[in-house]
C-alpha cells in the first residue's frame, strides 16, 4: 500500500494526464470525405429557406464567397485564441437568455417559462418570449435574431427580435441530430445528419437561405466518438474526431493490473480517492480527475502503444483548396499534444499556438 500510495502522489505531481507518446506514424483511419461547395449549382441537401426577405445585406452568393473573411485571432498570455464578437440582442438595453432553472431564481420570470428564449430589458425585466418552443441552446447572430435548436435537436430555429415577427425553420434533421450552431459573417455553420449513418458540417448562407455540405462522412454524436469543429472564415473550418475511451473499456479494465504498475484501477482509484467501494461510474460523478487519469492510461495502452492515434484533426479551406491535418493524444491541460503528417510532435516553441494547429510554422513551410 506504501508502494500505491507513492504511486498516486507521484501522478499529483505530473502535469499530464499519462506520459508524453514515443513519436508515431498516421494512424490508419482514413480521413473524412470533404467536398466543396459549388459556386453556381444550388445545394442538393434538404434545407428549409426563410419564410421573410433577409434583411442581411444582399451580397451574391458568389461574390460573399470569392474572398475569404478570416476569424479574429487574439493573444492573450502567450497563446492564440479565436477572437469572438457576440450580439446578444437588438440594443444595449435589450438582451435574450434562456430560461433555465438558474434564471428562474435570479430573474422575476414565469416558471412556465423554462426552457423558451426570452427578451430581457436592462432590469432583466421580461420583454417578450421569441418562441414559444422549448430550445436546447441558443446562439448569438445580429442585432436582428437569434439561432436557437429545438429541444430535440430535430430544428434549428431563427428567432427574430423584432414585434410581431414569428420564428422561422432555418433547417430541419430528420435523424435529430443538429448540433454545435456558429454564426459568423452572415453564414450559420452547423452539424447535422447526413444519413443515418453519417453526420456532416453545414454552411447556411442567410442573406439568400444557401445551404452547402462542406464536410461529410463524420461519424454521429450518438455513441463513443467526439467530434466538434471550428469556424476558421468564410471559407474555411477546423474539425476533430476523437476515439474517447468509453465507460465500457473502463470497467473492461477495471481490475486488469498493469495500468498502473502493479495496482489494478480500481485499486488505484480506491486510493487516490480514499473511497474503498468506489465504482468506474462513481468516477464521472464525483471523481472526475482520476476519470481522466484513467481514460489517459487507457488511450496510452490501447492506441498509442498500439502506434495509432486516437485523435484526428483537419482543416480544409473551401476557396483554395488547401488541406491540413495533425494528430494526437487526448490531455486534460491547456495546450493539445500535437502530432505531424511526418510523424513529429509540435515542438515546444509552437505550443503558444494552442488549439489552432492549422497556424504551426509546420504548415507554412509547405
Amino acid at each position: 500500500m506504501k508502494k500505491l500510495s507513492a504511486l498516486v502522489l507521484a501522478m499529483l505531481l505530473l502535469s499530464g494526464c499519462a506520459a508524453a507518446p514515443a513519436e508515431t506514424t498516421a494512424g490508419t483511419e482514413p480521413a473524412p470525405s470533404v467536398t466543396t461547395a459549388p459556386s453556381t449549382e444550388p445545394a442538393t441537401e434538404p434545407t428549409t429557406v426563410p419564410t421573410t426577405a433577409p434583411t442581411e445585406p444582399a451580397v451574391p452568393y458568389d461574390t460573399f464567397f470569392s474572398q475569404e473573411i478570416v476569424r479574429p485571432v487574439e493573444e492573450q498570455d502567450g497563446r492564440l485564441f479565436f477572437g469572438n464578437v457576440r450580439i446578444y440582442g437588438p440594443s444595449d438595453d435589450l438582451s435574450y437568455i434562456r430560461v433555465d432553472d438558474f434564471s428562474l431564481e435570479v430573474y422575476p420570470l414565469d416558471p412556465e417559462l423554462l426552457g423558451q428564449v426570452v427578451l430581457l430589458d436592462a432590469k432583466n425585466n421580461l420583454v417578450r418570449a421569441l418562441s414559444d418552443e422549448k430550445m436546447s441552446i441558443v446562439k448569438p447572430a445580429t442585432a436582428e435574431y437569434c439561432v436557437a435548436l429545438s429541444e430535440d435537436l430535430r430544428i434549428l430555429w431563427k428567432l427574430p427580435y423584432a414585434e410581431n415577427t414569428q420564428p422561422e425553420v432555418l433547417y430541419t434533421d430528420a435523424f435529430s441530430r443538429i448540433s454545435h450552431p456558429y454564426f459568423f459573417e452572415n453564414c450559420l455553420f452547423f452539424m447535422a445528419s447526413v444519413d443515418e449513418n453519417t453526420d456532416g458540417i453545414y454552411r447556411l448562407y442567410m442573406p439568400e437561405g444557401r445551404l452547402d455540405l462542406l464536410v461529410k462522412d463524420l461519424p454521429p454524436l450518438t455513441g463513443d466518438v467526439v467530434v466538434d469543429f471550428d469556424v476558421v472564415s468564410n471559407v474555411a473550418v477546423a474539425w476533430e474526431i476523437y476515439y474517447e475511451i468509453t465507460e465500457a473499456q473502463m470497467e473492461e479494465y477495471w481490475e486488469a493490473s498493469g495500468l498502473f504498475y502493479q495496482a489494478t484501477p480500481h485499486e488505484f482509484c480506491q486510493e487516490a480517492t480514499q473511497n474503498p467501494d468506489i465504482q468506474v461510474a462513481d468516477l464521472k460523478v464525483s471523481y472526475r480527475e482520476w476519470m481522466h487519469r484513467y481514460q489517459g492510461a487507457l488511450d496510452g495502452l490501447l492506441y498509442r502503444d498500439q502506434g495509432k492515434y486516437s485523435i484526428f484533426r483537419y482543416y480544409e479551406d473551401f476557396l483554395t483548396g488547401e488541406t491540413r491535418e495533425a494528430y494526437g493524444y487526448p490531455t486534460w491541460d491547456i495546450f493539445p499534444r500535437v502530432y505531424y503528417p511526418d510523424g513529429s510532435r509540435r515542438p515546444e516553441e509552437e505550443i503558444g499556438t494552442g488549439f489552432l494547429w492549422w497556424l504551426d510554422s509546420y504548415y507554412q513551410k509547405k
